[in-house]
């Protein structure tokens, strides 16, 4: 089945109850970056390591040399030493930052644009807080490691309006000089991780339709388009379908329009979307 090469999840586990008390530290910096920085409404992160050792570098592009830790890894010691510990084992680590979904947030799903090996420790753990690798959903657990295929369409998102999803994601470059044992010991998602999605009703019912509705209403485009990016977390749709159901939502938005303008700009949007399916913007 696809979900089976698209996320593994890994034999090493790391200390929940230390990971659960630096999830609280993570929320606190988030907070303080909020204040400082308006705007920053979504997808917060903040990196631990990274090429110049700066907090305030949050590039993710590819450089030759070493990652050097940043004043966060000193705030966070133990998600720190995780990559320490991974290094050691012979991933050549680029980056590595703290990514905190805030409450009804979402990384829409995409594939990436950098070829690297990612790990992933998350550090809070919900039903709500989901990750979605192809068809499949899932929720993964306080101290488990993952890794991912990048070239699968993939995505997160906090579906709740309480609570921050807190994850550690490590960057190595593809020519880490790691064991194979590594991916070839990984061990098969276990059945009850699939999470179960509602069937997609349809345009009408669809509470997805109705907030986006409201969104337009009050003239919050990108907020409306944002509920879509929802679905597949929500209901039991490839992403590659929530992005054609997002597409025939704008055209039928512009089929609505009693302007020219706003037909324009729907049929934009349209096109935008059917464009970036799956594609990460930078």
């Amino acid at each position: 089945m696809e979900h089976e090469t698209a996320a593994f999840l890994l034999r090493r586990e790391f200390r929940r109850s230390r990971l659960a008390q630096e999830s609280d530290v993570a929320v606190r910096i988030v907070q303080e970056l909020r204040q400082h920085t308006p705007g920053l409404n979504s997808w917060v992160n903040f990196p631990l390591f990274n090429a110049s050792g700066d907090p305030s570098d949050f590039s993710l592009s590819a450089y030759k040399g070493g990652s050097r830790p940043t004043a966060y890894s000193e705030d966070l010691p133990y998600s720190a030493n995780i990559v320490k510990e991974l290094m050691s084992e012979g991933f050549d680590v680029s980056h590595a930052r703290i990514a905190v979904l805030l409450p009804r947030d979402v990384l829409r799903c995409h594939v990436d644009m950098h070829r690297a090996i990612r790990l992933i420790v998350p550090l809070t753990e919900s039903e709500n807080f989901r990750h979605v690798f192809g068809r499949m959903a899932l929720a993964m657990r306080v101290g488990e490691l993952w890794s991912l295929d990048p070239t699968v369409c993939h995505g997160a998102a906090n579906i709740s309006s309480t609570g921050h999803r807190v994850a550690l994601l490590v960057d190595a470059r593809p020519d880490s000089t790691i064991e194979p044992a590594w991916f070839n010991d990984h061990r098969h998602l276990p059945a009850s991780r699939a999470l179960a999605r509602r069937p997609w009703p349809g345009f009408a019912p669809a509470p997805t339709v109705q907030r986006a509705q409201r969104y337009v209403e009050a003239g919050q485009v990108e907020m409306a388009e944002r509920e879509w990016h929802f679905l597949p977390f929500e209901y039991d749709l490839s992403p590659e379908s929530a992005y054609e159901q997002l597409v025939l939502w704008c055209r039928k938005q512009g089929d609505r329009a009693t302007t020219a303008q706003d037909r324009s700009l729907w049929q934009s949007r349209a096109s935008y979307w059917r464009r970036h399916n799956c594609v990460c913007v930078a």
